[in-house]
């Protein structure tokens, strides 16, 4: 496995900075997207989903008139042309849900729920379609990533993955040979390294310019406030 030092990350850096630096305004090529599309995803959501510090859930959204999502619309192509991700959406409201059982005086006891703005969940969809579909498109996905994607013709799902590693293990036992498993537990997603990784590989990648200044847009820069009862904390 390869291990990061001071001296590649600063060279990812570079790289990244010279690829995403600020530029004089233009129009970049965009896929937009329109009122039919917003209204799909509207309809994937969960109707009982917690709203945000905004206080608009999917049941608001879902019943928003045409004019409405017309308008909606409007403001997603607008961000995806801008590449700005609005940071009011970025704010998180964490509520701690006190888990049974346990002392009410331990921080342990507590398991926090981020909750975000629905419409600011209405256009991470419609970004990750995007990329769903560049990936697909250049067959940038391995067959062997089962997690975050469609079960339609491959049928990646967690129970096809556990399938096909019970049957390897069973072939080497057969063979009488040995079976090993790496697995990593990933913290810090927004750890500002990582993400200038991430925008690495998507660079190589050769991911639309769009998007990668959306996605840098969206991953920086997020705060949120802890709410209890009545009270709620300074953004952090």
């Amino acid at each position: 496995m390869h291990i990061s030092t001071p001296h590649h990350s600063q060279a990812i850096t570079r790289a990244v900075s010279k690829v995403l630096r600020p530029l004089t305004p233009s129009t970049p090529t965009i896929k937009p997207t329109n009122p039919s599309e917003v209204r799909r995803h509207i309809r994937s959501f969960k109707p009982r989903t917690a709203p945000g510090n905004d206080g608009i859930s999917t049941v608001m959204l879902r019943h928003l008139s045409t004019r409405a999502v017309q308008h909606l619309t409007l403001l997603f192509n607008s961000i995806l042309q801008l590449r700005y991700f609005p940071p009011i959406w970025k704010a998180a409201k964490v509520l701690p849900i006190h888990k049974p059982h346990k002392p009410h005086t331990d921080a342990n006891s507590y398991c926090p729920i981020s909750l975000l703005s629905s419409t600011s969940k209405l256009l991470e969809h419609i970004i990750a379609s995007r990329f769903t579909t560049f990936f697909n498109q250049n067959h940038l996905i391995p067959d062997t990533q089962f997690g975050f994607r469609k079960k339609k013709k491959k049928k990646h799902s967690t129970i096809s993955q556990l399938a096909r590693i019970v049957d390897h293990i069973f072939h080497c036992y057969n063979l009488r040979k040995h079976t090993e498993m790496a697995l990593l537990d990933l913290e810090k997603v927004y750890d500002t390294v990582w993400i200038t990784g991430l925008l690495c590989k998507l660079i190589v990648l050769k991911v639309p310019e769009y998007l990668l200044f959306v996605l840098r847009s969206y991953l920086e820069g997020r705060t949120y406030t802890v709410h209890i009862n009545d009270v709620y904390s300074t953004p952090t």
